[in-house]
């Protein structure tokens, strides 16, 4: 650790932080702070407030879906698209690439029920969409996590928990959902306890229909700064998706605090997509010069186990927790592009036999995860959690391409040196952390050390392999001091690690459309970063309000790269950059106004700054978003209705190759409780019509302008029954 690291280090632990805030629960907040085995868990308390939707602890926020009528029918990431400093990718039918603090997906680990499961790039977000809303008892987003907790994500972890057994006795849930674009939801699950045996289970299925229609433009300059030529784009995506999931726990404790818990969830997910695109390119003096119309056919098909077993140990002071959970999953795609001709006004020439190419591609992920753990209260004061955990990976892709020959009506094989990609990652992780109570003061103090090897390999004709092993040290500490039961301030800092995305080191070449390609790094390392937050939470005549400040100092950014090649195709490429730094303020306030009115309101800023001496110094990182605002307002009517409006607006990603300006949308719903145990639910996603995208790509000597339309305005109803 250089000089100015230390004093930054030293600096932010004398100026304690922060936690975002709401209401605070003055039942909740107490003097006495002595510390239990329950706070050595994820969900670490010292003093928490709640309004409406929202709970939140130090640097720590949490939703429940019970609160949430108008996510009821979605998904994982309809509720995170609502929670403070996130910003969810795709469609607002299909919300499956979470962004928060303004960053993209690979700055944020996903968990369920706080275990690894495996979830990594493209993958991840599938299985966003396919954790159904209904399963969900709570997601949380912890932003700098102890020692204790997986290090990937520098900014953070997202933790989806779902829903467990009853307390006592039998309870369940059924329910229905349908939308106005013919898709619909329906769930069950049922709960048992008994004595000190308790199983759960559930079932769900989804389909959703998420159509785009984009339109644009290309301009290509001369050397000299002329216009060569200028393309028109046309683009539509029809695309529909049907999820099936299921969940098993069960779980028994033995009198002498022996306990053993298993768990297991199922998904599968038929993506079907048809793409069309069509180009016509004019002259600079605007003449016609040729046309280009594309039709592209996708299936996808993936399959999603997580298998786990625990067996836990508790004495008067201490635990001891093995822990064995694993993810495998298999995605399969088969693709068909045909390329035809077009003339001026856009119309294909059917009389000529189009380009055809087929692509077959298999995907195979094996994750496991094991722990071990050991948690001690040592006396009043202290307390301590050490262990191990470990993270074995072997992913494989295979890949076949090939093309029509029209003169004799035969397929071709095209063959390539990476048409199969093997990658093998193997990380171990040791961990102490140490808990100091004192009556208003918390510090927590601990280390954790990792070692990964990686070997890669690229199969062909020949053998391309890569191998690269390293050791992290990763420390991590944090102090909380309790001004009164209703404020606080808090700071920590930690060392945190991004690993790259599996397809961010496929060497595959991806052809993305008739004017862009992506082509992945096998040599990317690591990208590694200090964690710094500070921030201040208070109540003050039943208003509250947080404000956290948070700063990350990157090293060997990954980072993309888009050019424009010699055929005038957009190339994208991933590559390492020296560093860079990432800086936000988070504001969020909470009111009760009266007792049928409540609302939050979030608004964070983000900045971001590569220094890498290289061709990109100054500019911010890729697809950072300047800022968020957040707004959830409930009014709790007469006779059990409730009615809640969720308002987001993202603010633009702008660098000098690529930006996208400010999008907004606002969702309503009205729930309605009917003979104690029933709900009925009205939801209309974005009732304004309001969200398209304005992006822009500029390599230089090609500018590119596009439009992206999405009918977001989506009506669903639906009812629930508990029991």
């Amino acid at each position: 650790m250089n000089t100015n690291k230390f004093l930054l280090y030293f600096l932010f632990l004398l100026f304690p932080a922060l936690c975002f805030a709401q209401k605070a629960d003055s039942t909740q907040a107490s003097k006495d702070t002595t510390l239990t085995l329950k706070d050595m868990t994820l969900n670490e308390v010292v003093v928490f407030s709640k309004i409406g939707v929202t709970q939140v602890e130090p640097q720590k926020i949490k939703y429940a879906i019970s609160d949430l009528p108008s996510q009821n029918g979605g998904t994982a990431g309809d509720i995170l698209k609502n929670m403070p400093s996130v910003a969810m990718g795709g469609s607002p039918n299909h919300n499956r690439d979470i962004r928060y603090r303004g960053l993209g997906n690979g700055y944020t680990t996903v968990l369920i029920n706080g275990k690894q499961a495996g979830m990594i790039g493209n993958n991840r977000e599938t299985v966003l969409d396919m954790i159904p809303a209904t399963q969900i008892e709570y997601i949380e987003i912890i932003s700098n996590p102890s020692a204790d907790h997986v290090s990937n994500g520098i900014n953070g972890i997202v933790n989806i928990v779902l829903k467990k057994g009853a307390s006592i006795g039998t309870s369940g849930q059924v329910s229905f959902f349908a939308d106005n674009l013919k898709g619909y939801n329906s769930h069950a699950s049922v709960q048992h306890t008994q004595g000190n045996f308790s199983i759960s289970g559930s079932f769900e299925k989804l389909k959703r229909n998420a159509d785009k229609f984009d339109n644009g433009s290309q301009i290509k300059y001369n050397t000299d700064g002329s216009v060569k030529e200028t393309v028109g784009i046309d683009k539509s995506e029809i695309k529909s998706f049907d999820n099936t999931s299921a969940s098993l726990r069960a779980s028994y404790q033995t009198k002498n605090n022996w306990k053993v818990v298993g768990e297991y969830f199922y998904g599968t997910q038929v993506e079907d997509k048809t793409k069309e695109e069509l180009n016509r390119t004019f002259n600079a003096n605007t003449t016609f010069k040729s046309g280009k119309s594309r039709v592209e056919t996708e299936l996808k098909n993936l399959k999603f186990h997580n298998p786990s077993v625990s067996l836990e140990k508790n004495w008067e002071n201490s635990s001891l927790v093995f822990a064995f959970n694993t993810n495998f999953t298999e995605e399969s795609k088969a693709k068909t592009l045909k390329d035809y001709n077009a003339n001026a006004q856009g119309v294909r020439i059917e009389n000529v036999l189009p380009a055809q190419q087929k692509e077959n591609e298999i995907i195979d992920f094996k994750n496991y995860f094991p722990t071990v753990a050991f948690t001690n209260q040592v006396n009043k004061n202290f307390s301590f959690k050490t262990g191990y955990q470990g993270f074995i990976t072997e992913r494989k892709a295979d890949r076949q391409m090939q093309r029509l020959n029209n003169s004799n009506n035969t397929w071709t094989i095209v063959s390539t040196n990476t048409n199969q990609f093997n990658l093998e990652e193997y990380t171990h992780a040791g961990y102490f952390s140490g808990n100091l109570n004192f009556e208003k003061l918390r510090i927590t103090i601990g280390y954790r050390h990792e070692y990964t090897a990686i070997n890669s390999q690229s199969i062909a004709n020949t053998t391309e392999e890569n191998k690269a092993d390293y050791h992290l040290a990763l420390p991590n500490a944090s102090l909380t001091y309790n001004l009164t039961p209703k404020s606080y301030f808090k700071s920590s800092v930690g060392r945190r690690v991004r690993r790259p995305a599996y397809n961010d080191m496929n060497p595959f070449v991806e052809i993305k459309s008739l004017t862009e390609i992506k082509v992945g790094n096998p040599d990317l390392v690591p990208e590694t970063a200090w964690a710094y937050e500070v921030g201040y939470f208070n109540e003050i005549k039943g208003v509250n309000f947080g404000v956290n400040l948070f700063h990350r100092d990157i090293n060997n950014l990954i980072q993309k790269n888009i050019a424009t090649d010699a055929d005038g195709l957009i190339k994208e490429t991933v590559i390492n950059l020296s560093r860079a730094v990432s800086s936000g303020a988070e504001l969020l306030v909470g009111f009760q106004a009266t007792k049928w009115y409540s609302a939050n309101f979030n608004f964070s800023k983000f900045w971001s700054e590569i220094r890498s001496n290289e061709a990109f110094d100054g500019e911010a990182l890729k697809d950072q978003t300047a800022w968020t605002i957040k707004a959830l307002q409930d009014f709790n009517m007469l006779k059990k209705v409730k009615f809640q409006i969720a308002s987001n607006f993202i603010g633009p990603k702008r660098t000098s190759q690529e930006s996208e300006e400010t999008i907004w949308f606002t969702d309503i719903a009205l729930e309605k409780q009917f003979l104690e145990k029933g709900f009925f639910t009205i939801r209309i996603t974005d009732i304004f019509d309001s969200l398209k995208k304005e992006k822009t790509k500029n390599t230089g000597i090609q500018l590119e302008r596009m439009t992206e339309n999405t009918p977001g305005r989506i009506i669903s109803a639906g009812i629930r029954w508990q029991f």
